[in-house]
């Protein structure tokens, strides 16, 4: 019988908690992975965990905002996939600054947006022409995408922002049969959640009892979302999202 070439699954924000998550909840013997970050220790952090459960693992240390670095990404993905990329997981994105609107540095703006946004659309622009028909995107958008926040101006329009890419980027690619979709997480427990509640001067507790289902998210909560909208069963979904809120926006 002939030997079917792994899949090949892109992560951007490989180093935080969902990238990592997402990148166990998809290891497999039939899976490569390319892994990127800038945070170079927690990708090779992420990659220990994935690296014998893989067909084959490799990391990129890069700035997804930076025009030259994604076309470096993709040149690394065209080779290490020989050619045809299955998934990307379009996930990198920072919080930036927790202050009113009226006193936001515009400094910091710029930042979250070149992250959250071009960085978004860089992979989606670059990564884009080596995938095929079956292959599926899944950008990490928020909550913050669909309901606003207080004194996180930039956040709350760039995750808006990956909204309006992911609906664009399903129209173009619909007839090449490349679905694009979004997950739209609540509060999840893990490192950018603590910087956020830090920030905004929240109680975790407090938060979480706002919860309809009780408590936070996990980052395999996540996963298991991004998981669902990779496979095959999920065929017919394109220009979509998910939200994971434990019933948060249901009220």
């Amino acid at each position: 019988m002939p030997v079917t070439a792994p899949d090949t699954l892109v992560i951007t924000g490989a180093a935080g908690d969902i990238g990592s998550a997402v990148a166990v909840r998809m290891a497999s013997p039939n899976t490569r992975m390319l892994l990127i970050d800038q945070d170079l220790p927690k990708l090779q952090s992420t990659r220990s965990k994935v690296l014998d459960l893989c067909a084959d693992v490799a990391t990129l240390q890069c700035d997804i905002s930076s025009a030259g670095d994604a076309a470096k990404y993709a040149d690394v993905a065209r080779d290490f996939s020989g050619g045809s990329v299955r998934w990307l997981f379009n996930n990198a994105g920072v919080s930036g600054d927790f202050a009113p609107l009226t006193d936001y540095s515009v400094e910091t703006f710029d930042r979250v947006m070149a992250v959250n946004v071009r960085g978004m659309f860089l992979g989606l622009k670059h990564i884009g022409p080596l995938m095929s028909r079956g292959s599926a995107v899944v950008n990490t958008s928020s909550v913050g995408g669909i309901a606003g926040q207080a004194n996180m101006a930039a956040y709350v329009a760039s995750k808006h922002a990956v909204m309006g890419l992911t609906k664009a980027a399903a129209l173009e690619w619909a007839d090449r049969g490349v679905r694009v979709n979004a997950v739209c997480p609540g509060p999840v427990a893990g490192q950018m959640m603590d910087s956020i509640f830090a920030g905004l001067d929240l109680d975790p507790r407090d938060r979480a009892a706002q919860v309809p289902m009780g408590r936070l998210a996990t980052p395999a909560d996540v996963a298991d979302s991004v998981a669902f909208l990779m496979e095959a069963s999920a065929d017919h979904l394109t220009g979509t999202s998910i939200t994971i809120g434990g019933g948060r926006l249901a009220r």
